[in-house]
């Protein structure tokens, strides 16, 4: 009776293992075949029940499912009626899957985020160089408007006298400190008769031309006045004279004057560059003298 029981217990089990079979799949034909070898390795009293298969199923599913399961080998117990086996081996081949996986993953997330960081420590990189030139322009543009503005703030230097350009034979007004009356140089001084003779006699009534030329030796332009004076020999004053106007730096004043004397007498003429006629006038020139005889 006992051992019909254990009879309809192992067929029983059989059926649901069957039946977990056709749910689950391939790991419910491992659990079989396990429960299997199991009963034919224990003597016909004890029966071994396998692990639920649906129970190795949902382990399989979880742990990513190993579709070679190898041979579940479990440990038997002579204590109980009932000895329940473990899938070690799935155990373990699920937790290496796991971990193989887990692995894959990390090192791909720890590949693609070395990549990600590169590209964003080249892109900063090149940001920041872009910057810093960017910088360095805008410093080098400061810098030069700066000095552009330096150098139209700072007033026109006027050239020093040695590097102007004067002409030939002209002086600096140092040069006339202690010569005051060479700044007009006498170049010619002439009496002409009327066919352009120089002369030093004449009769009463001829027409004579007294003719002067001076040369500013100054390196600046300059106002003048050219004076001529005649006077007899008692010192009488017979005719005076000027001519007024602006010579240049190393011009020349050309000047004369046609004169007829009236009456026989020894005339002296008188001949003088002045800075003008008003007030305050100085002397630019030596006083020129020549004499002619009217008789």
């Amino acid at each position: 009776m006992a051992n019909n029981h254990r009879s309809d217990l192992h067929w029983a089990g059989i059926l649901a293992v069957i039946a977990s079979m056709l749910l689950v799949g391939s790991p419910a034909l491992i659990a079989l075949a396990n429960a299997e070898e199991a009963n034919s390795s224990h003597s016909p009293g004890k029966v071994v029940v396998a692990s639920s298969p649906v129970y190795l199923a949902d382990k399989n599913d979880k742990h990513g499912g190993g579709s070679s399961g190898g041979s579940g080998s479990g440990s038997s117990s002579d204590s109980g009626d009932t000895t329940t086996t473990n899938n070690g081996d799935n155990n373990s081949s699920s937790s290496g899957s796991g971990s193989s996986d887990s692995s894959s993953n990390e090192g791909d997330n720890s590949g693609s985020g070395t990549t990600d960081n590169q590209e964003e420590n080249e892109e900063t990189s090149a940001s920041g160089a872009n910057d810093e030139s960017g910088n360095d322009d805008s410093q080098a543009i400061l810098v030069a408007q700066e000095a552009q503005q330096q150098d139209d703030e700072q007033p026109e230097t006027p050239l020093k006298e040695e590097e102007k350009s004067y002409p030939e034979d002209t002086y600096p007004d140092s040069y006339f400190s202690d010569r005051p009356l060479k700044k007009m140089e006498l170049q010619r001084y002439l009496i002409l008769d009327e066919d352009g003779n120089a002369v030093s006699d004449a009769k009463p009534g001829d027409s004579i031309k007294i003719v002067a030329s001076y040369k500013n030796l100054q390196q600046k332009e300059q106002r003048y006045a050219l004076i001529t004076q005649i006077v007899d020999q008692d010192g009488v004053t017979l005719d005076v004279s000027w001519s007024m106007d602006m010579v240049e730096s190393g011009g020349y004043i050309d000047w004369f004057k046609l004169w007829k004397p009236s009456g026989p007498a020894v005339c002296t003429i008188k001949t003088v560059v002045w800075s003008g006629v008003g007030e305050n006038p100085v002397p630019l020139s030596e006083t020129s003298v020549t004499a002619v005889v009217v008789q």
